[in-house]
């Protein structure tokens, strides 16, 4: 049996592997209310940033847990907007998740006639 590159049927009985898994959310929707996003907004969140956040967050505020559906919005932003990267099964839970949204599609439109001829639209890695 092969687990995440390591063949477990190999590894010698005298070493504990430890493997902790996260039960998938049940089946169903969360009743939540209404949840007042803007408490959740970080300082440091510019608008579009925050836009994405939020509109993930509205969108499936019934699919998830709050505390769950706040580590996935998050996930969604940092990985759209900051290019970070997570574990396979979350970034394929964030691929199929965004797919509905718009806010991603908004991002990019308002940003592609970005000249990269101007300086003070890039970044200090880009002018280095």
């Amino acid at each position: 049996m092969i687990f995440h590159g390591i063949n477990v049927q190999e590894v010698k009985k005298s070493f504990i592997i430890t493997v902790v898994c996260e039960l998938p959310v049940p089946a169903g929707r969360f009743k939540m209310g209404k949840i007042n996003f803007e408490e959740y907004r970080q300082p440091w969140e510019t608008g579009p940033h925050w836009e994405l956040k939020r509109e993930f967050m509205e969108k499936y505020q019934d699919d998830f847990p709050e505390d769950r559906l706040l580590c996935l919005a998050q996930a969604y932003s940092n990985i759209e907007l900051l290019h970070c990267s997570y574990p396979d099964p979350v970034m394929l839970q964030i691929h199929e998740l965004s797919k509905p949204l718009n806010g991603l599609k908004r991002f990019r439109e308002a940003t592609k006639n970005f000249s990269k001829d101007e300086p003070e639209l890039q970044t200090r890695a880009a002018r280095r």
